[in-house]
């Protein structure tokens, strides 16, 4: 059994994989990613550009029929 599905069989919540768009600005950077799954703890997103720990950005994303 590999490492990353070991991982995942801790995992408290649930991740149910779903691609959505998210926007998501940091002072004078607009960014334009996806996620790769999410939860009811939260969501993975998928970039390139990470920002570093703690930094404060606005988010937006609209989860499909909601």
């Amino acid at each position: 059994m590999g490492a990353a599905v070991k991982h995942m069989e801790r995992r408290a919540l649930r991740r149910l994989p779903l691609r959505v768009l998210v926007e998501y600005e940091e002072l004078e950077d607009f960014l334009i990613d996806y996620t790769a799954n999410v939860s009811v703890g939260g969501m993975f997103i998928r970039t390139d550009t990470p920002l570093e720990e703690g930094t404060r950005f606005r988010l937006r994303f609209q989860v499909p029929g909601r």
